[in-house]
């Protein structure tokens, strides 16, 4: 889940033309995390058995779906 984020928001930043546009701030975290929330749900609910521990599951969906 943690590399997804990473993921994400290296993705963030695939449209900039060169080093000189290239512009960081929160708001980039911020549209990151709003990508990975759903991909992490979905990651949840189709995948169980890469997530075995249903307590662990129960504290990712709320944390995701907050």
């Amino acid at each position: 889940m943690g590399l997804g984020l990473v993921v994400m928001y290296g993705v963030m930043f695939s449209m900039i033309d060169g080093p000189g546009d290239f512009r960081n701030n929160l708001n980039m975290f911020y549209m990151a995390v709003t990508m990975w929330a759903p991909m992490g749900i979905f990651m949840l609910a189709t995948m169980p058995g890469m997530f075995p521990n249903s307590r662990m599951n129960l504290l990712l969906y709320a944390g995701l779906s907050y």
